[in-house]
């Protein structure tokens, strides 16, 4: 069932959920697909041509986004780093309410439970062998939704002699804890034959449709460290393994990306200064850490510019450690628009130790925008509830030199039939006295959201004019319905210090942890023009109002001047521009009637705007 951000769950379920009343707030949802797996090329993995023998053993951590075809039959389950924190090793499957191409399932609907992920094992020989069990880690919620007590994540047993499944084991939704061991016999005789499979299958639902707009994708379930083998027993839980348990991560302190040359002018002041990862020893024995290894590498241009190696050290058993590494980069100041750099660890212990958990690596993007975001949404941020109607957000951000803004990506999360597919307006503000200004100074109106098609992809709506900004500004939107936008949010980063919002009571600081997903682009070169001068000779417009055609009689002086004409209508939206007007009397025949603005701008910087009205 779907629930908003942790810290109102109790509140909204007893109230808003099944009364029917939404207070208004700041609220943060699951995703209705999953971005990473949506149309990709899927194809159900195949099975290998007999079974597979003993042991089997998979921690996740070298097949994302899909299961191995190895060992597992279908592609269901969401392998990945990012959905729970941590896990035994780096990476996990993920299960939850969208199939393998990041969408519902045909069963999913309102006030129901359904089958959704499973993640099924290929066939298994298990006629040789005693003592045989199964064992896995599992964790609900992780940092997505919480699934409800009537949701369930089940295991299920097929027998190649009756050809059934049959479940062994389930456990109902609940909130977040940390991983749990769980250790199952295989001892009947039904199962103890070549060809046998074992599943885990995720029961969910996403509530009433009081509220169409929070129907999401829900109830993650996260399991890590399969292992099913022979001369094994209950207590079993000791893996002869070390590994990462954290994720690379940008090198800069405040940003996860910004403008390469607005980098550029003050490098030491953006890089944050220690890089972090975390080891866990899951072995009863204390094991050593030969040495760890951090490279950072430019992909475009003069190749590695820091390599860092630690020397040994004993790694206590069952514990994770923290490994902290000072970093002082020399970076190439050139008079490139973009860089990528290669930030990768590796860390080298004992010969028999399992290697594929002993890797990780993350690219360092400069490109034109500024993101406090990863790229990768865990949930979707947004306003709701009775008086939102015209409720604002807005995100701070502060340019390292002046520059003009000429657009802004934003990520949407998709809803259930898109519900939250409403008009909103983006819009930039000024800062004053530490908070938005009232008023926005740019305004791009009657936009909606738009899915984009390609992985965790940005929308970027493009500006009719570039804004430029030499001081702190907020980028956001008013929206124009009490439902929920869902623009995305990185639950693996926190900037919500720079994020606000303002329901009708004045601007508010947000209660949320996260990052939403909305990054301004900038030109990287722009040079503020003078400021426009008011046009003070008179520009005659007629007939008015206009039926066919609108004549614009400008004085002779000024038509020997380039000329730029645009027409707004009394939304803001444009909807006729010409770049070198020459007197010719304007088409308004397919105009709706209503009043409109006349823009008109000279090479000489004069400028002047009238209001005109179209009837039928």
């Amino acid at each position: 069932m779907k629930k908003i951000v942790k810290f109102v769950v109790s509140i909204f379920l007893a109230v808003g959920i099944q009364s029917g009343v939404l207070k208004s707030q700041e609220v943060v949802v699951g995703l209705q697909t999953n971005p990473v797996l949506q149309n990709l090329d899927i194809k159900k993995n195949t099975t290998v041509g007999d079974t597979i023998n003993l042991p089997f053993w998979d921690d996740f951590s070298d097949s994302a986004p899909f299961p191995k075809t190895t060992f597992w039959q279908d592609n269901f389950a969401f392998i990945n780093s990012t959905y729970a924190n941590n896990p035994p090793s780096l990476g996990f499957a993920t299960m939850d309410l969208v199939d393998s191409q990041g969408n519902f399932y045909a069963d999913a609907g309102f006030n129901k439970t359904f089958a959704a992920d499973r993640l099924t094992s290929q066939p298994i020989n298990l006629e040789t062998g005693s003592n045989i069990f199964i064992s896995f880690y599992f964790r609900p919620q992780g940092n997505a939704d919480a699934p409800e007590p009537t949701d369930s994540l089940t295991l299920e047993f097929y027998s190649p002699q009756t050809k059934k499944w049959a479940s062994v084991w389930q456990t109902p939704g609940t909130f977040d804890h940390s991983f749990q061991f769980v250790s199952i016999p295989v001892n009947n005789p039904l199962y103890l034959q070549k060809g046998f499979q074992f599943r885990f299958t995720n029961y969910g639902s996403f509530g009433s449709q009081v509220f169409p707009s929070l129907a999401a994708n829900a109830d993650q379930w996260n399991i890590d460290f399969v292992y099913l083998n022979k001369n094994r027993f209950a207590s079993d839980s000791v893996f002869h393994d070390v590994a990462l348990t954290s994720l690379m991560h940008s090198f800069l302190k405040d940003y996860e990306s910004m403008p390469w040359q607005h980098f550029l002018t003050q490098p030491n002041k953006f890089i944050n200064p220690t890089l972090t990862l975390g080891i866990k020893n899951n072995d009863n024995i204390i094991r050593l850490l030969n040495r760890l290894t951090v490279s950072i590498q430019e992909t475009i241009g003069s190749g590695t510019v820091l390599t860092i190696e630690t020397g040994s050290q004993n790694l206590p058993k069952y514990k994770e450690i923290e490994i902290e590494k000072d970093i002082l980069i020399n970076f190439p100041d050139n008079a490139l628009d973009s860089a990528r750099f290669l930030i990768q660890s590796q860390f080298f212990t004992d010969s028999y130790d399992s290697v594929q958990n002993n890797l990780t690596h993350y690219e360092q993007v400069f490109k034109d925008y500024y993101a406090y975001d990863d790229g990768t949404a865990e949930a979707g941020y947004g306003l709701m509830g009775t008086g939102t109607k015209y409720g604002k957000a807005a995100y701070k951000f502060y340019p390292e030199k002046p520059d003009g803004v000429i657009g802004v990506e934003i990520y949407f999360n998709k809803t259930f039939n898109d519900a939250s597919n409403k008009y909103f307006f983006l819009d930039l503000w000024k800062q004053e006295n530490g908070f938005p200004v009232d008023t926005a100074y740019f305004s791009l109106n009657s936009v909606r959201p738009e899915y984009e098609s390609q992985l965790n992809q940005f929308h970027y709506y493009a500006f009719n004019d570039t804004v430029f900004v030499a001081d702190t500004f907020y980028v956001g939107w008013q929206q124009t319905t009490e439902d929920l936008l869902n623009v995305g949010i990185d639950l693996n980063r926190n900037a919500s210090q720079n994020l606000y919002y303002n329901i009708g009571n004045g601007w508010k600081p947000s209660q949320v942890e996260g990052a939403v997903m909305i990054r301004p682009v900038f030109c990287g070169h722009y040079i503020a023009p003078p400021a426009k001068k008011d046009m003070n000779i008179p520009v005659k417009l007629y007939p008015t109002p206009a039926k066919t055609f609108l004549t614009i009689d400008i004085p002779a002086e000024f038509m020997s001047q380039i000329i730029n004409l645009k027409i707004y209508d009394i939304s803001g939206r444009l909807i006729f521009a010409d770049n070198q007007f020459m007197g010719k009397p304007i088409d308004v025949a397919d105009y709706r009637p209503g009043i409109y603005i006349l823009k008109i701008i000279s090479d000489e910087n004069y400028s002047t705007l009238l209001k005109f009205s179209v009837i039928k």
